[in-house]
């Protein structure tokens, strides 16, 4: 699955040589755990991926609604 990551530094650049290091850079992604196998994608995504976002504001809380009425999204677990 391709992700693009910032790299670096978030501020904008100064110099055409920190756009080059700083800009948004794409790779695939794998994810294994401790027997090197590719992570279960229901168990990352509840465990680690959505506690993240909503560590960071990108998306509610655990327990809270997430207010998009009829597209099946309730609260997130």
């Amino acid at each position: 699955m391709p992700v693009t990551l910032p790299w670096d530094d978030p501020t904008p650049p100064e110099s055409p040589v920190e756009a080059k290091h700083r800009r948004p850079r794409t790779y695939d992604l794998l994810v294994t755990g401790r027997e090197r196998k590719a992570v279960n994608r229901h168990y990352f995504n509840s465990v680690a991926w959505k506690p993240a976002l909503a560590k960071a504001g990108v998306t509610a809380t655990q327990g809270e609604r997430c207010g998009h009425r009829g597209t099946g999204v309730g609260a997130v677990p």
